[in-house]
């Protein structure tokens, strides 16, 4: 009997919608101006950057001045953290933590190697940044903290707000990798207390190759990329319009939702029931969402052996002593599902962003039929 593959691994990447698509083919095709030019041809194209933009800020309750579109969230990543430090001499520092994605880690490495200090932060056993790690932490010569909003393994949802608060007492700017998060979760950077936020076009149904770096207004940060004045000379190189209108398309579906303030705190896969049943009537308001209510088939999702890194690359070493097996099982619910049956894969496999009962920020393997590969 052959199986369905059910795609569980949004972590990785997610289908693009077909409203994302359908929205950049004309700016692939007849509508191909550059919008940094002075003709005609211009001015289509820069006004859909101007709209995108708007929308894009709407979204995570900011300016359109604040946003600024970049190839991914490995740039606006590398950004934050090198465009923040470069403005100073060497010696000065980031804090971060110990299990962030590569593009932070092998940044600070970077840093590093060019004279700039970088320090680590543990995590608990579920992946969480402790507050009081960060205060005894932070020094004279630290500039910037950055801390994951979502991890990409475990699905940790950090205290950020909090740990923000702790960084602007002692005058330290804050940034937040929240590619896992943005269109997964409401994400408002008034709340957050965040001076930067990266995140990446691909992970919430849209193209691959765009994302943004949200810059609050009033911080200043070198440039990454030295060219033209694309990005109100910020950042370099032609605008990828057609990326830039995908980029919004599926996000302004979710605009409504994220219109409301969200507090923070800790989420991972060894919640309570009673949390988890809490979550997915939260998420029933939130199409973008529906990765995580389960589609009314009982599944056992585990994430087994998943390494806690408590120790950074830049010691190169890795701590693999802790690991974590979390399950999660998702009941069935027999007032929606009248079938009875648990072979439903048809609706799992579509490609509308809803493929996978799997919490998109935990999607980290396979899953079938039967169980776990």
């Amino acid at each position: 009997m052959s199986k369905t593959m059910i795609y569980a691994d949004h972590a990785a990447t997610t289908a693009m919608s077909s409203v994302a698509y359908e929205a950049m083919l004309p700016w692939l095709q007849n509508r191909y101006g550059n919008p940094s030019t002075l003709y005609s041809l211009a001015r289509d194209p820069r006004k859909a950057v101007v709209q995108s933009r708007e929308v894009i800020a709407n979204a995570i309750h900011a300016n359109p001045s604040e946003i600024f579109f970049t190839s991914g969230g490995t740039e606006a990543d590398n950004w934050a953290l090198k465009g923040t430090l470069f403005q100073h001499e060497r010696g000065k520092g980031i804090i971060t933590s110990a299990i962030e994605h590569h593009a932070i880690l092998n940044s600070c490495a970077a840093l590093e190697r060019m004279g700039y200090s970088i320090n680590m932060l543990p995590v608990d056993h579920e992946g969480v940044v402790n507050a009081d790690a960060l205060r005894s932490t932070l020094a004279s010569n630290t500039v910037l903290v950055s801390v994951m909003l979502a991890n990409n393994e475990i699905g940790t949802i950090e205290p950020v707000a909090e740990l923000a608060h702790l960084a602007h007492q002692m005058g330290v700017l804050f940034h937040t990798d929240a590619v896992q998060a943005v269109g997964h979760i409401p994400v408002d950077v008034n709340v957050l207390q965040v001076d930067m936020l990266s995140a990446s076009a691909h992970k919430f149904n849209g193209p691959k190759g765009i994302g943004f770096l949200y810059l609050r207004n009033g911080v200043h940060i070198a440039p990454l990329l030295d060219g033209g004045g694309q990005e109100r000379g910020m950042r370099a190189g032609t605008e990828n319009v057609a990326g830039i209108v995908g980029n919004q398309a599926h996000k302004q579906e979710a605009a409504t939702a994220n219109r409301r303030h969200h507090q923070y705190g800790r989420g991972t896969l060894g919640e309570s029931a009673q949390s988890t049943q809490r979550k997915r009537e939260d998420c029933r308001e939130h199409d973008s969402l529906k990765h995580i209510v389960a589609q009314q088939s009982t599944h056992r999702y585990c994430l087994a052996k998943v390494e806690q890194h408590n120790t950074y690359a830049h010691h190169r070493t890795h701590s693999a002593d802790k690991q974590i097996l979390l399950c999660r099982h998702i009941a069935h619910d027999s007032r929606t599902h009248k079938t009875g049956k648990h072979k439903e894969t048809k609706s799992h496999g579509k490609d509308s962003g809803t493929s996978g009962s799997r919490h998109p920020l935990l999607s980290r393997y396979e899953v079938d039929e039967v169980g776990v590969d």
